[in-house]
């Protein structure tokens, strides 16, 4: 709290260097998002060859930048509905009420924040389809061999 106060007395670029040093490169080894994932999604793109330590961090701050304004977003959608749990809908809520996360609207789903379970129109599992069935039918054969036994 302190360095609030001084924060007010203190020239702008102490204050920017301050800032820098808050901001610095070894702090990102210890926060939620993984460099090499990071790294490896800008990759992916065929354009590019080499991703500077400049990009990464770059697109890590974008990343906490973005989550953080989603969840105050869906926060206040929660706290509108006096909830002390941030849901799904909330979120869902956050997405159709603010107009730069409309692109989100097609990845998030309706139907799948009001439910809690993704429907198969929305999310089509084919493999736990497939697997659901396999077990199915090996519960069937095992049944008919003890009823016929």
């Amino acid at each position: 709290m302190e360095k609030n106060s001084n924060h007010k007395n203190q020239p702008a670029y102490q204050q920017q260097m301050e800032n820098q040093q808050i901001e610095s490169v070894p702090e990102f080894s210890r926060e939620g998002f993984p460099l090499r994932r990071i790294k490896g999604t800008l990759k992916s793109y065929p354009d590019v060859v080499l991703v500077s330590a400049e990009g990464k961090i770059i697109l890590f701050k974008a990343c906490e930048k973005f989550l953080a304004h989603l969840t105050i977003r869906s926060w206040l959608h929660a706290d509108e509905n006096k909830s002390c749990t941030l849901q799904r809908s909330d979120i869902f809520a956050a997405v159709a009420r603010t107009s730069t996360f409309t692109f989100l609207l097609n990845t998030i789903h309706k139907d799948e924040s009001l439910t809690g379970n993704p429907s198969s129109k929305a999310m089509p599992n084919p493999t736990a389809e497939a697997s659901v069935g396999e077990n199915d039918t090996r519960k069937n054969e095992g049944n008919r061999g003890e009823s016929e036994a």
